[in-house]
């Protein structure tokens, strides 16, 4: 039954060579779930790679000038020169 409910819910589907015996099931399950969560975490990675940190703005030449203002609140030091609020949290950096 556990092997049924994992194929149908996550839509992987029967297909025409299905396992027959418990441990094939098992295997296959674990391979589904295992891909289930293995694809998210990369998709983020990548994600991170690209936007974190102004990645993709620095790869640009599009970054706007950064200094080491330090956010009082919660420790973020990389900010925009002209920023009044910490990209983090929000918290004012100073007084204008």
């Amino acid at each position: 039954a556990f092997y049924f409910m994992v194929v149908t819910l996550t839509t992987v589907g029967f297909g025409d060579i299905t396992p027959v015996t418990p441990l094939g099931k098992l295997v296959v399950s674990c391979s589904i779930i295992t891909g289930i969560l293995y694809i998210p975490y990369q998709f983020g990675r990548l994600a991170e790679a690209v936007l974190g940190d102004m990645g993709m703005m620095e790869m640009m030449g599009t970054a706007r000038n950064t200094e080491t203002i330090e956010c009082l609140s919660c420790g973020t030091k990389k900010h925009s020169s002209d920023s009044s609020y910490c990209r983090i949290c929000g918290r004012r950096l100073r007084s204008s």
